[in-house]
């Protein structure tokens, strides 16, 4: 009785995620683009003000973070850090080429 149950709900989960998900994609489509641009945004602030630093990424990384503290609770320690820095590197490497 328990394992039908069980299944039910996984069941009835899925057909409201597969019902929800048209309504809900959109929503976070466009508050990703947003953070994304933010994102741009800063490291171009940032990367103007930073002349000589060997790993920029990172330090605008942790200025990210101080900033968004509530997003990044462990800051620098925080698992998605990393991919944070990564994405920073890019992007300042993107606006290093297009100031030239």
């Amino acid at each position: 009785m328990r394992e039908l149950a069980s299944h039910q709900a996984g069941v009835s989960r899925f057909l409201l995620l597969l019902i929800g998900l048209p309504f809900w994609l959109p929503f976070y489509v466009v508050g990703l683009i947003k953070e994304r641009r933010a994102m741009a945004a800063f490291a171009g602030e940032q990367s103007s003000a930073l002349v000589t630093v060997d790993k920029p990424g990172r330090e605008i990384a942790l200025a990210w973070v101080k900033q968004h503290s509530e997003r990044y609770p462990h800051g620098q320690y925080d698992k998605r850090f990393s991919r944070l820095e990564r994405r920073f590197d890019r992007l300042v490497q993107q606006h290093r080429e297009d100031s030239r």
